[in-house]
């Protein structure tokens, strides 16, 4: 086991990886809800360009008293004409699934330090309690037992 003196170091030592993981997590978490609001910008004018798409053609096909196309064929026309708003999407949803895994792996790692710091204060806990104890309540494997 180790001394209070080393349990202190390393107690301090996982109070600066907590509070720098923590301000990660931060900046994380803000990139991600910005991420997110991007994404749902992107679907929305991508909904609506592909709407507008679609009742075009409707309108062009009704206006030449022509026969609808396909649902099919409106649906791939639409896409091919929305291709850039279609790009921006693909995009930001791959931002938003990017910053969602870093904000996973820091507040895993925030667990983690947690823990760790958790228990170093339970040893530097339990080593006052043994050192404050008298010879006759020490536990027989303390090596200090009456």
């Amino acid at each position: 086991m180790k001394s209070p003196a080393e349990l202190m170091l390393d107690i301090e030592a996982h109070v600066a990886e907590l509070d720098r993981v923590g301000k990660l997590l931060d900046a994380a978490m803000d990139t991600y809800a910005e991420a997110e609001a991007q994404e749902s910008e992107s679907k929305e004018a991508y909904d609506a360009a592909y709407d507008d798409s679609i009742a075009a053609q409707i309108e062009q096909a009704s206006n030449s008293d022509e026969r609808l196309p396909s649902d099919n064929k409106m649906e791939a026309l639409a896409r091919v004409e929305c291709r850039t708003e279609l790009q921006t999407l693909s995009r930001a949803q791959r931002q938003t699934k990017r910053a969602r895994r870093l904000k996973e792996k820091l507040e895993k790692a925030a667990s983690r330090e947690g823990n760790m710091l958790n228990g170093r204060q339970s040893e530097l806990s339990t080593l006052r309690v043994e050192a404050s104890a008298t010879p006759a309540q020490q536990p027989a494997w303390s090596g200090q037992a009456a």
